[in-house]
């Protein structure tokens, strides 16, 4: 059941139901590791968020200038 959900939400890309903001946050975490950087989903996520260039923005991102 779990896996036919999980295939849906990446069918229809709706990532955000994969993955909550402690998943995001280990995920980024254990990518940074390696250059002996952290993320801080509190700090880092807004400051990334703003670092997006418009031009890439898509529609359905609207959202997180919300969250």
């Amino acid at each position: 059941m779990y896996e036919k959900y999980l295939r849906q939400s990446l069918s229809d890309r709706d990532f955000y139901k994969i993955a909550d903001k402690e998943d995001v946050e280990y995920f980024f975490n254990w990518i940074l590791r390696e250059y002996s950087m952290t993320f801080d989903r509190d700090r880092d996520f807004i400051e990334l968020l703003e670092l997006v260039h418009r031009s890439t923005w898509f529609k359905d991102w609207n959202f997180l200038t919300r969250i």
